[in-house]
């Protein structure tokens, strides 16, 4: 440090018994690696892992604070940008897979990884896949604020970076942690989240949203209607609930004609569902489309994968071979449970069959 122009260095003896305190104290002082010039980027990578190997290396009382501090320091972006600055993403890297798997402050680690990864722009460098950060959440024993502060900084970050999808899954995992009894303090998160579920074409499954507290928390307030019509509502619906709050849409960032269409594939996931094959002039009065943009709305649902069909341009039918449930509720694990049972079954009977002709040709 005091090579490359740290002043105010301790110059105290540095024994077997106080060197842990010490080095954490000396954290802060690593900030020169961003700011002197004398400090080039291949400097900066190899003293900041070795920081995270000494970090390692700690008596287990102290890692604790050292990670707080090192996450700290990497977390701030308050001076100019350079490309110095990725060498944290490899020392909390040696951090992250250094720690034992279960050690909570790879929690912290984690965290301090996303912000950095975000700022410059690297967030495919790290796993930011909900089903992994859930599993993180809980090896590590993550209190409920914990995961709160870390599904609410996934949301914001992949938001940022025009991952609609992961946000979205991100404010779900956020919302589930709250209970009945704190579930009045996520108001705007499930506000947030019920809007930005609705404007996202790709997310389907409302009623998923129903069974989050917060979400309850909101029913009478017209968001909740406006869901409520998603889950299982029709353009009839909509159309009244238009009438009733005609500038809600516009108040809160959604478009009209994106709700509407979203609203339709909808309404074409439930006429599917259970059906061989549809007319042209059921499937518009459903849906409320002009028969002559129908086909392209059909194309669009099938490259959604919710619905599979052929169209029969000729007699204006569509040949439906499978459709997404608007709602999996217990009606479609039953029927995916007779689906299953059909299919062992006739598994079954061709074995058996495979069994004979091949006890047959021995013979």
């Amino acid at each position: 440090l005091t090579k490359v122009g740290v002043e105010n260095v301790d110059a105290s003896e540095v024994t077997q018994e106080n060197w842990p305190s010490a080095f954490i104290s000396h954290i802060p002082q690593l900030r020169v690696c961003f700011r002197s010039d004398k400090v080039t980027e291949s400097d900066a990578i190899d003293l900041l892992t070795t920081i995270s190997s000494l970090v390692i290396g700690l008596p287990g009382d102290y890692i604790e604070e050292a990670v707080n501090k090192l996450c700290e320091l990497y977390e701030d972006f308050s001076e100019p940008k350079n490309r110095k600055h990725f060498a944290k993403l490899y020392s909390l890297n040696v951090l992250f897979t250094g720690l034992p798997e279960d050690h909570h402050s790879r929690y912290r680690v984690y965290r301090a990884l996303v912000t950095c990864a975000s700022e410059l722009g690297a967030l495919s460098q790290i796993y930011t896949q909900t089903e992994k950060v859930a599993t993180l959440l809980k090896v590590c024993r993550c209190a409920p604020a914990e995961c709160q502060s870390l599904w609410r900084l996934m949301s914001e970050v992949h938001q940022s970076s025009g991952n609609t999808k992961l946000a979205t899954q991100a404010m779900i995992n956020l919302l589930s942690t709250y209970s009945e009894g704190n579930a009045a303090g996520a108001r705007d998160d499930a506000l947030k989240c019920i809007l930005a579920v609705i404007q996202d074409p790709s997310f389907l499954s409302h009623n998923r949203l129903m069974s989050l507290k917060p979400v309850q928390f909101l029913e009478g307030e017209p968001v909740y209607k406006l869901l409520e019509i998603y889950v299982s509502g029709g353009l009839g619906d909509f159309a009244a609930f238009m009438k009733k709050n005609p500038t809600f849409l516009a108040e809160n960032g959604l478009d009209e004609k994106a709700c509407l269409d979203k609203l339709r594939t909808l309404s074409l996931m439930k006429i599917a569902e259970n059906v061989a094959e549809l007319d042209y002039a059921t499937v518009c009065k459903k849906i409320d489309l002009p028969e002559d943009q129908l086909e392209a709305f059909i194309i669009e649902a099938v490259r959604q994968r919710v619905i599979t069909c052929k169209l029969d341009q000729i007699n204006k039918r569509i040949l439906i071979t499978g459709a997404l449930p608007r709602n999996f509720g217990a009606a479609q694990w039953q029927s995916l449970y007779r689906l299953l049972k059909e299919w062992e079954s006739g598994l079954r009977v061709v074995q058996s069959g495979l069994a004979t002709m091949i006890g047959t040709t021995t013979q």
